[in-house]
Order: structure tokens, then C-alpha cells, then sequence
């Protein structure tokens, strides 16, 4: 019998010395497991010192497959890229052993797509920790069930790395992977680390600031280009290099930190951060140009943006009856439209897309919304009892603001359970009968719905976000105390009571709030969720009065 091929492949994430004792350790390990398994081992080891999230940053990894037959093409569209089986070359081994799933791919879609293609063409690859192995033929779910187990496992170290990253920023501790253009790291007269300022970036950087009033970013990189002023990683300056660095707070010595996020390290790409959850660290750093030049060019960029391009703007949210009309017969939102003679009238979203055999609810102008909203009459409450209800509110969600460091942890403690549960279930899904198999998998759905459910809910707890509610419910509360004052009700004033407005071919019906607050309360719980904090407002003080109904005739 004709001896297999076999190659080894070994990956750590850094350069870091401790990294590259682990990659000689699993080196020895895996030619010792294909002494084993009797497969004669190629005199070549393929290797990365990178991150395992995309296969395009690892060249190791990249040249293993094309000696294995297979053609690689990035994509850029942010999908995953190309893993084609050539048509020339074949391939030179027949084994791939690799200490487990991790090593090969931290990305469970993208190295499924690469297990497939090799299997394709005679491949086989082995997991040494798992000894799970591609020949069998119910290798793809024993594999993704791998991916889960370790997966899930990278996702409890990406929690506690986010934790401490957090917590490190609300202590006021900058330690950035990489510094900001016109930052180093030196060693001070203490032997300690810190950041200072790279002069000869630093220069580049007031030069811009100094410029981008007159020049723009498009002109800037092009004069910085041509005298061969290199970026922070040695390439060409663009327009959006320029605007990232007049747009990065860092420059005047207050950086923004946790402006990007990714779900876990496994995900391929970064995501805006809510505001909510970046944090401004003041003064950390030694700044290359003022405050004011900072908030100069952000005027200048502001008004760029909205006279030249309009990018930005958002027209729907600056409409004053946005998400207030709805349809009577089908239930669609009704929209702004402009016509012709750009009379601004709303009609169906069924009827704009389908036309009459979508909805046949005819449209409505601007000016009869604006009629029938001033023919409501506004009856007065009783100030004492809102005032009542303002004061319980404002109460409970400062309550919540200086408890919300105990909040988190304790989502982080029930995450925690869910995820040994998680952990509990996949191992025990591979030596489970297939009836077993069928309940494991249910309550493996029913954990992961739980689980996205609480960290949504751990998301929601922001300090600012309940900061900005409790301004909204100032301004509310300012709001109403000047219109109790009146004797009579402004158009203002009756549309912010205004709850939804429903239009049918032959009538239009206006709801009229029947609690004050009812909207703050609305926003906390959406906040609290899944806290103790959570306000039942169908219950007592804070229960919801009838919603008033005025009906007119079109």
C-alpha cells in the first residue's frame, strides 16, 4: 500500500518570543502524530504569526494551498473570497495535520468553504486535539460542531477582553494598539513607557489642520503625495486619510475610544460603535493643535457636507409628522410626498409602491394634516399628578445611572451561565443518540435566542443613553408646564400630544396621548429591559389613561 503524503500546518497570533516557542512545540507534536498514523511527512512546515480571522493576511497559509491545488482570488466586496480547485496543477500531499480548528481558521464559514474545496480534490485534513478528520462522511458536522464549541469559547475571551478594555477607558487608561498618526511610544528617564509626540509627524498634522480650511483633503493629499510624504504605514495619503485625521479628537489631547466594535474576534469585520458606548478620555495625551482649531474644522466640514453634497442630512426625520399618519385600511406609514407645483402632500407606502390595487386609500395634504391637528381641543390635567409622575420617573432612572456598573456585571454573570450551558450541550451532542440529538439541539436554539436577547439588553445600558432621557424628560417636563400655562393651545403645543393619526378615503382619526410621560417610560423600559428596573405601566401610578380619539370627516 502506497504510503500517504502529509504536510503540517502550525499558526500562532503574534510575533511575540513566547509565540514562537509555541509554534516550535506544536511543530515537534504534529510530526510525531504523523509517525503515528504512518504518513510520510514532507520535509516543509507551513507556518503564520498572525491573527486566524481572515486566510488573505496569512501567507503561510495561502502558499499551502496553492501547493495543495487550490487558487486563491480576494474578494472586495467583504464576502468571502475564492477558494478555486486548479486546473493545472495537482495536488503534492494527501494529508493536512493541524493541532485543532482554531489553527486552521477562526472564521467558520470562510474555512468550511477551504475543508470542502480540499476533500474535493483528495485532501484530507486532521484535527489532532479533536481527532476529527475529513474522511468521514459526516465530517462537516462534526467539524461545525468544533467551530461551535470553539467559537463559543473565543466569544467568552472576546466579552472579557471587551470588559477590560471598557473599564480600563472609564479609568482614563489610553493603551491603543496602534498610536494615532504623529504619536510614539518612548521609555522616559523611569524606564516606564509613554506616548509623545513624533515631531516630524506631528509637523504633517498641523500642516493640515494649519491647510484644510483653504486646501480640502482631496488637494492636501495630492501636495503631500508629490513631496513623498509617507502615511503611518508607508502608503500613498487620499481624501479620507486627511478627514480622518481633522476628524480624530486625539489631536487636541482627547481621544475617543471604542468607536469600532466586532461582535467576537472571529468576525471579519469592524462595525460603528453606538455612541453610547464610546467613552472620551480627557487630556491623555499631548496635544499637536488646540480645541479651537479642532472645532473650527469641524464647522468647516459640517457645512461642506450639507451645501456641496447633502450627505448626512435626513429629510424624513426634520418632517414634522414623520411616523405619526398611518393608513386606515391597510396599515402602512404614510409618507411625504412632493408633487409637481411642490405641494407637499402624505400618501400609503402600499399605495406609492403597488398603486390603487395595493391600498386604495387616497392621499392627504400637508395643510388638511395641519387643520384637523388644530381642531383638536387639548383638555388640562391636574399638574400635581404629572408633576407626581415626572418625580418617580427622574427618581428611577438616576436610580439606574448610579447602579449601572453592578447592572452590567450582572448581565455578564447570567451571559456567563448561558455560555457553560452552550459548552455543556455541544459536548455532550456527539456520544448523544439521535433522539437526545434532537432535544440537545432544541435547547441549544432556545439558549442562543436567550443569549442574543441578553446581550442586546446589556447593550442597552448606557450611561448616556439614560443621561439623554433624563434631559428629554427635563425638556418634557418644560414643555408641559408652559403649555398648561396657555390659554390657548398653539399648533405646537397639540402636536406633541399627538400620538398616531390614521387616515382612511373618508375620515381621518387623531389620537391624543393620554399620558403625559408616556413616551419617557416607553424609552426607559426599552433601556431596562430585562432589569428589575423595568416600569409597569399598565399598573398604578404610572398605568397609561385612554387614549383620547377625535374622528373628523374628510
Amino acid at each position: 500500500m502506497k504510503k500517504k503524503k502529509g504536510v503540517i500546518y502550525v499558526r500562532v497570533s503574534t510575533t511575540k518570543d513566547e509565540q514562537k516557542t509555541s509554534l516550535e512545540i506544536q511543530e515537534q507534536a504534529l510530526k510525531s502524530i504523523c509517525e503515528q498514523k504512518n504518513i510520510e511527512l514532507l520535509d516543509r512546515v507551513y507556518h503564520d504569526k498572525s491573527s486566524g480571522t481572515r486566510i488573505r493576511k496569512r501567507k503561510g497559509f495561502i502558499e499551502m494551498l496553492y501547493d495543495a491545488g487550490i487558487d486563491f482570488t480576494i474578494r472586495h466586496d467583504k464576502s468571502t473570497d475564492d477558494f478555486i480547485p486548479s486546473k493545472i496543477r495537482k495536488p503534492q500531499f494527501d494529508y493536512i495535520i493541524v493541532k485543532d480548528i482554531f489553527r486552521f481558521g477562526r472564521n467558520s464559514n470562510e474555512a468550511m468553504v477551504v475543508l470542502q474545496e480540499l476533500k474535493k480534490i483528495g485532501v484530507t485534513v486532521y484535527f489532532v486535539n479533536s481527532g476529527v478528520d475529513t474522511l468521514a462522511d459526516d465530517y462537516k458536522f462534526r467539524v461545525e460542531l468544533l467551530f461551535s464549541i470553539a467559537e463559543n469559547e473565543s466569544h467568552n475571551t472576546s466579552r472579557r477582553i471587551r470588559f477590560s478594555k471598557r473599564n480600563q477607558a472609564k479609568q482614563g487608561k489610553y493603551s491603543p494598539a496602534r498610536l494615532p498618526y504623529g504619536y510614539e511610544r518612548v521609555v522616559n528617564k523611569d524606564g516606564e513607557t509613554e506616548i509623545a509626540i513624533k515631531e516630524e509627524e506631528a509637523e504633517i498634522v498641523r500642516y493640515i489642520y494649519a491647510r484644510y480650511k483653504e486646501d480640502g483633503g482631496h488637494t492636501l493629499s495630492q501636495y503631500l503625495n508629490e513631496n513623498n510624504v509617507p502615511t503611518q504605514l508607508g502608503r500613498k495619503w487620499t481624501g479620507d486619510k486627511i478627514h480622518r485625521i481633522v476628524s480624530n479628537e486625539a489631536y487636541y489631547g482627547s481621544p475617543i475610544v471604542q468607536k469600532w466594535t466586532k461582535d467576537d474576534v472571529t468576525d471579519i469585520n469592524f462595525k460603528k460603535a453606538a455612541k453610547s458606548r464610546q467613552i472620551q478620555l480627557f487630556d491623555v495625551l499631548p496635544a499637536i493643535v488646540t480645541k479651537e482649531q479642532f472645532d473650527e474644522l469641524q464647522i468647516i466640514k459640517k457645512q461642506r457636507t450639507n451645501v456641496s453634497t447633502k450627505k448626512g442630512q435626513n429629510k424624513s426625520k426634520k418632517d414634522i409628522f414623520f411616523e405619526k399618519v398611518y393608513c386606515q385600511e391597510c396599515g402602512a406609514r404614510f409618507v411625504r410626498h412632493s408633487g409637481d407645483n411642490q405641494k407637499v402632500f402624505y400618501m400609503c407606502q402600499t399605495r406609492r409602491k403597488l398603486s390603487v390595487k395595493g391600498c386604495s386609500c387616497k392621499g392627504i395634504a400637508y395643510n388638511n394634516l395641519v387643520k384637523y391637528v388644530n381642531l383638536v381641543d387639548i383638555e388640562n390635567k391636574v399638574p400635581s399628578f404629572f408633576d407626581l409622575i415626572y418625580r418617580q420617573l427622574k427618581e428611577i432612572i438616576t436610580t439606574v445611572m448610579n447602579e449601572i456598573s453592578e447592572i452590567e456585571n450582572e448581565f455578564n454573570q447570567k451571559l456567563e451561565v448561558i455560555d457553560n450551558d452552550i459548552q455543556s450541550i455541544t459536548r455532550s451532542f456527539l456520544s448523544a443518540n439521535p433522539e437526545m440529538q434532537v432535544a440537545l439541539n432544541n435547547m441549544m436554539s432556545e439558549l442562543t435566542v436567550k443569549k442574543n436577547e441578553l446581550l442586546q439588553q446589556r447593550n442597552n445600558i448606557s450611561l448616556k443613553e439614560f443621561n439623554d432621557l433624563l434631559q428629554q424628560l427635563e425638556k418634557r417636563k418644560s414643555t408641559l408646564e408652559q403649555t398648561y400655562q396657555n390659554k390657548e393651545h398653539t399648533f405646537e403645543d397639540k402636536l406633541n400630544f399627538v400620538d398616531k393619526i390614521y387616515v382612511s378615503t373618508s375620515q381621518v382619526e387623531v389620537n391624543i396621548k393620554g399620558m403625559v410621560y408616556v413616551d419617557e417610560m416607553k424609552r426607559f423600559n426599552e433601556l431596562a429591559q430585562g432589569t428589575k428596573y423595568s416600569i409597569p405601566i399598565e399598573k398604578g401610578l404610572f398605568k397609561t389613561n385612554p387614549v383620547k380619539t377625535v374622528v373628523f370627516d374628510r
